[in-house]
């Protein structure tokens, strides 16, 4: 079994849509956090992000998912 996620919309503490991109470093780590709790697990073996945030450098997404 591999377990994957993904990351980047922006969503409301319900996970509502808000509309548009959300891929700061902040962010994508309260997603990890929260996918981890809810799929009752330690370990995400794919963690993608869903679409390109343009105020976010990819770098700087690239350097927040690292290993």
């Amino acid at each position: 079994m591999v377990i994957a996620t993904k990351f980047g919309h922006n969503l409301d503490n319900e996970g509502r849509r808000l509309g548009g991109w959300n891929s700061r470093p902040e962010r994508v780590r309260q997603v990890a956090d929260a996918s981890l709790k809810r799929l009752k697990t330690d370990v995400i073996d794919l963690f993608y992000q869903h679409r390109v945030d343009p105020d976010v450098p990819i770098e700087e997404v690239a350097g927040t998912v690292k290993v």
